[in-house]
């Protein structure tokens, strides 16, 4: 059992130390735009910028959503998202 543990620990601090490595440090910047409009519908625009650490701009985000009220308590949403790398 403390031969299992010891595994598991040594693959989980490995991973972790690879993880690390290939994080990314930066900036995110999200805007959100909504507006109602008939009685149950909903429409929103959300921009997103995504900066490096020395304030360049690394990729942006656009997304539209459309979102529909069936219940009190229960929304149905459809939504696109546009990504570009820069």
């Amino acid at each position: 059992m403390r031969r299992f543990l010891f595994s598991v620990i040594t693959f989980l601090f490995c991973f972790s130390i690879a993880q690390a490595k290939t994080e990314k440090f930066g900036t995110w910047i999200e805007l959100s735009f909504s507006k109602k409009f008939l009685k149950d519908f909903e429409f929103s625009i959300i921009p997103e910028f995504r900066l490096q650490d020395d304030f360049t701009m690394d990729e942006y985000i656009f997304e539209g959503k459309l979102g529909y009220g069936l219940l009190k308590y229960l929304d149905v949403a459809v939504a696109y998202r546009y990504n570009t790398n820069v």
